[in-house]
């Protein structure tokens, strides 16, 4: 690969004759096989070194030579891991050249062509990522098929390819639903609805979590337990009643549709079991069946007054939009800080915003 000596600097370009002379070993001979295992040792040996030098992305070509040699040996998964160590370690040299630009405030350091090069460093990763990831499928390791598929997600994800970074977390889904346990899937589910946050499609978002608390209530998996549960009902609940206030839904239908009052004992008692209501939101969403519904499913009552708690918090959090009091929305965000990650934390930051 003789463009890679235009890359290397003075100090690292006498890797290139090396590498080249690999190359070169594998090629046909008259009457003489080449040695792959030969030239696979090699390559890992030369890569090794690179690392070594800090050079990471050389050491990636390394790697991804050393892969296409395992092909013809029919060995898949040593294929596939040196398929993954490639692509970390493109993703490792574009997170050191982010730092780098980040050291440095001048334009030149923000310039387009640098933009270019952490761009093509993950487009790399994500090419031989993707690749691992597919073997690994093939041979039925699925959970590795599904680590790397995220592994890939997250790493456009960082670059805020969104969108592509969506395609990548339904496949990891797509998978988990068929090879794997609720738990799991809710897991994945929660990063593909932090994406599409940041793509700001809050309705298709506010759909997925209607969905994943019907799942959540129609779950019988014995390793979903009251804790975990309590845990996910919090979380995809703090983001349903935000995107419910961000979509400008009234407060009154708010309370109508995740806490009905009908009849005394829900007078009493505003988180007790009620009827499928309707979407307020108008998107003709699946019935709501969150905390409200799915209290009377927690036989547990540590994780009961878990949710409870987080409720009482949720609609002081309408109460504080309606009224436009920013302080108090900031105390509700506090109280809840310990359940929430960061897609959360914008959500709040995004309600203050709307008030400001």
């Amino acid at each position: 690969m003789a463009d890679i000596g235009g890359c290397l600097s003075p100090n690292n370009a006498d890797f290139l004759p090396q590498f080249k002379a690999i190359g070169q070993g594998l090629k046909k001979r008259f009457f003489r096989k080449p040695n792959v295992a030969e030239a696979i040792e090699q390559y890992e040996e030369l890569a090794q070194e690179l690392q070594r030098e800090n050079q990471n992305e050389f050491a990636a070509v390394c790697y991804i030579e050393a892969s296409k040699c395992h092909e013809p040996l029919k060995n898949p998964i040593q294929q596939a891991n040196l398929l993954l160590r490639s692509g970390r370690l493109y993703l490792a040299a574009r997170d050191e050249q982010r730092y780098f630009q980040d050291d440095y405030s001048s334009l030149f350091f923000r310039s387009q062509s640098l933009h270019s090069s952490l761009s093509g460093k993950t487009q790399m990763a994500v090419q031989c990522l993707s690749q691992a990831a597919s073997i690994y499928k093939r041979q039925n390791y699925f959970g590795l098929s599904v680590l790397v598929t995220l592994e890939v997600a997250e790493a456009l994800y960082k670059d805020g390819a969104y969108g592509e970074a969506l395609k990548f977390y339904r496949s990891a889904l797509d998978t988990v639903r068929s090879q794997f346990t609720y738990i799991d899937q809710i897991l994945v589910t929660e990063q593909m609805i932090r994406c599409k946050l940041e793509m700001t499609d809050y309705e298709s978002s506010l759909k997925i979590i209607n969905d994943t608390l019907v799942g959540i209530g129609n779950c019988n998996d014995e390793e979903m337990s009251p804790h975990f549960r309590a845990q996910f009902i919090n979380r995809l609940e703090i983001l349903r009643v935000c995107l419910l206030m961000l979509l400008g839904t009234n407060s009154v239908d708010v309370f109508g549709y995740i806490w009905p009052e009908s009849g005394a004992k829900q007078a009493n008692d505003p988180l007790s079991f009620s009827s499928d209501l309707q979407d307020p939101t108008g998107l003709k969403t699946i019935p709501s069946k969150g905390a409200t519904a799915l209290l009377s499913m927690l036989e547990d009552s540590a994780a009961s007054n878990e949710v409870r708690k987080v409720q009482i918090q949720l609609k002081s959090l309408v109460i504080a939009v309606q009224h436009g009091s920013v302080d108090e929305i900031e105390s509700v965000r506090s109280n809840l800080a310990p359940l929430m990650h960061q897609c959360h934390h914008d959500l709040f930051g995004m309600l203050i915003k709307m008030l400001s």
